[in-house]
């Protein structure tokens, strides 16, 4: 390197983005704020449960979402995803426009064409027969459906 410094690169973990997207939004609004990490209906370990929506599953937790901050009167909002977290917020939005005035998505999940159905897969070997024996309800077969 000329003038013999030395080249660090920043590594982007969720940490530093956490911490980088809580002072963007102090400066923004002026005020701390506030990061709910919801109980997701359905997921393994959680204590939240709910129909398994298999025709509008991403909807279902955007729904619960905007009902989080509803019920915590919060009005408008800065969404960050993380991985699995990027298609959860990416429908807030398109649904609540007028309330989110940023979203963040980090290296989110998703479609890979060499391995076209790679994120299904993993997410329905490792989350689909656990939900169905905690819930007697749900069958694979909706699982698979989702």
């Amino acid at each position: 390197m000329t003038g013999g410094g030395r080249a660090r690169a920043a590594r982007a973990t969720p940490w530093r983005a956490y911490r980088a997207w809580c002072q963007s939004a102090r400066r923004a609004s002026g005020r701390t704020p506030h990061a709910p990490n919801p109980d997701l209906r359905n997921a393994n370990g959680g204590e939240s449960s709910g129909p398994l929506e298999v025709d509008r599953p991403w909807d279902s937790h955007t729904d619960d979402q905007l009902g989080l901050m509803d019920h915590r009167g919060i009005g408008r909002f800065m969404v960050l995803g993380f991985c699995i977290g990027g298609p959860f917020i990416w429908n807030l939005p398109r649904r609540a426009g007028d309330r989110v005035y940023a979203a963040v998505l980090a290296q989110p999940s998703g479609f890979r064409p060499e391995l076209p159905d790679l994120f299904h897969r993993n997410n329905i070997k490792g989350w689909g027969p656990a939900l169905c024996a905690h819930r007697p309800d749900i069958t694979m077969e909706q699982i698979h459906a989702s």
